[in-house]
């Protein structure tokens, strides 16, 4: 499982287990202090009453009493409280006499029994607070019955006692209202924090997935810069996975390059330890010549490909371009093709150009290069009397250089391969191999300038040569 969905998960199972404990907690002090409030309500009206009933007690004479009571019990109420509608009276009443024994009873059930023992009656006869809560069904919490007494006093002795009483399954509608609202405000916030917990686990492991990318790409050999994060813990780690990449790179990269090189080697020492066997003082003098033109030659190509290798080494080791700027690719193409203007006049060549302004940021120095490199194979493939056919065009926000021979092509062999170092084509004029570090030397380059380079062989027969590719991101579109 992933870090994000880790976090994720924890925060949300820490808001959820939370947001549960608080919402029980809430709705058990919600039901309490409905209870208190309903209980601090009873306790006024049934001392109210208390004082409304003295005169019947004292007489005897609850005639009127009864009348009273009965009325109120088949009251149509018609009571909207906010959304919940009240239609007939909840409050039970009894009154007993000073012995604890009931005389009046709004239900009909319990007049003539002894309630003494019952802690509303017993303790307001002792001149107490008396009140209880009583379950009629044991298992079942709504069954309580909720009881609050008050003295019916005459000069100042208690002569009877007057009770309220109210089912708690009548306070139910309320306690469910608040419960639901509740509800529904509490599932909206858990979605809220589900997404701000969304955007914090992203935010907590940002720098972890930029560290991971970083890794991966250090691990493929694409070479790209550290990442600078605002916290100092990562980029500590950022810079020692940078050292430990380099160190480990270059042990790499020394092996790698002394294995290529010798490869390479091999071939023009060879031809130089030859002909230096066979020269001699009584060989004929073209043959003595032919064997110098070609020791001369292989002697260019070492001194060639340790230059290459040079280059290609400094910048295989570039982390990010170290000189950028606007460069003008139209300008850079154009002065390429001039300066090659003689060498193609010379091999009946003609370059055929398409362009427009087009501005890109990077390092003009490379990009000359690449672009160098491009030209010289284009016009080292091209046949004699052919042409050479270069394009810079806009795609959308991107600017794309074309360079397309009408030489023999790449084979299909070859087409995987032509970016591998030291790998090369014969040439199809002289037969000889170029240092194969060309197009390795221009893939490079444009990785530094996150550009693409791509290589097409068009299919149709002979001759219908190779396009190469270049596409890079524009700064400035310019128009035809």
């Amino acid at each position: 499982m992933s870090l994000t969905n880790r976090l994720l998960i924890t925060f949300f199972s820490v808001v959820l287990i939370s947001g549960y404990v608080f919402y029980d907690m809430i709705i058990d002090q919600l039901e309490l202090g409905i209870s208190q409030s309903t209980e601090e309500t009873m306790i006024d009206t049934a001392n109210l009453l208390a004082e409304l009933v003295e005169n019947e007690i004292t007489t005897r004479n609850l005639t009127h009493l009864n009348q009273a009571i009965d009325e109120y019990t088949k009251r149509n109420l018609q009571a909207t409280i906010h959304d919940i509608v009240k239609t007939k009276p909840s409050l039970r009443v009894y009154i007993t006499d000073d012995h604890g024994v009931v005389i009046h009873d709004s239900g009909g059930e319990a007049v003539g029994e002894d309630f003494s023992q019952w802690n509303d009656i017993y303790l307001t006869l002792q001149g107490e607070y008396g009140a209880r809560a009583t379950r009629l069904d044991p298992q079942d919490e709504f069954s309580t019955i909720l009881h609050v007494a008050a003295p019916i006093l005459e000069g100042g002795e208690i002569v009877g006692v007057v009770t309220l009483a109210k089912s708690k399954l009548s306070l139910q509608p309320y306690v469910e209202r608040i419960q639901n609202t509740m509800l529904y405000n509490g599932i909206f916030l858990l979605l809220v924090s589900l997404g701000v917990c969304l955007l914090l686990a992203y935010w907590l492991t940002r720098s972890i997935r930029r560290l991971v990318s970083y890794a991966d790409n250090v691990a493929g050999n694409t070479g790209p810069p550290s990442p600078v994060f605002s916290e100092p813990e990562f980029n500590q780690l950022s810079a020692a996975i940078q050292a430990m990449r380099r160190r480990l790179d270059g042990k790499e990269y020394v092996a790698d390059y002394i294995e290529s090189l010798t490869h390479e080697i091999k071939s023009p020492v060879a031809a130089v330890k030859g002909a230096l066997e066979l020269i001699d003082e009584n060989m004929p003098v073209p043959d003595r010549e032919r064997f110098i033109d070609n020791m001369q030659h292989e002697m260019e190509r070492l001194e060639e490909i340790t230059g290459r290798l040079l280059e290609l080494a400094e910048l295989e080791h570039m982390d990010k371009l170290n000189h950028t700027g606007q460069v003008d690719l139209n300008e850079i193409l154009q002065k390429q093709i001039d300066i090659r203007s003689i060498q193609c006049r010379a091999k009946r060549i003609e370059i055929v150009t398409s362009s427009v302004p087009s501005t890109v940021y990077g390092d003009e120095f490379l990009l000359t290069q690449a672009i160098n490199n491009l030209l010289d194979n284009a016009m080292n493939f091209s046949a004699t009397d052919s042409k050479i056919e270069v394009t810079l065009i806009h795609n959308e926000d991107s600017s794309i250089i074309s360079i397309r021979d009408y030489g023999p092509g790449i084979p299909n062999y070859a087409k995987d391969k032509v970016f591998d170092r030291f790998f090369s084509l014969p040439n199809p004029v002289t037969g000889k191999k170029s240092t194969g570090l060309g197009l390795s030397f221009v893939r490079q380059i444009m990785a530094l300038h996150n550009a693409e380079i791509r290589i097409e062989t068009p299919d149709h027969g002979t001759g219908s040569g190779t396009e190469i590719k270049i596409i890079m991101g524009s700064i400035i579109m310019g128009s035809e």
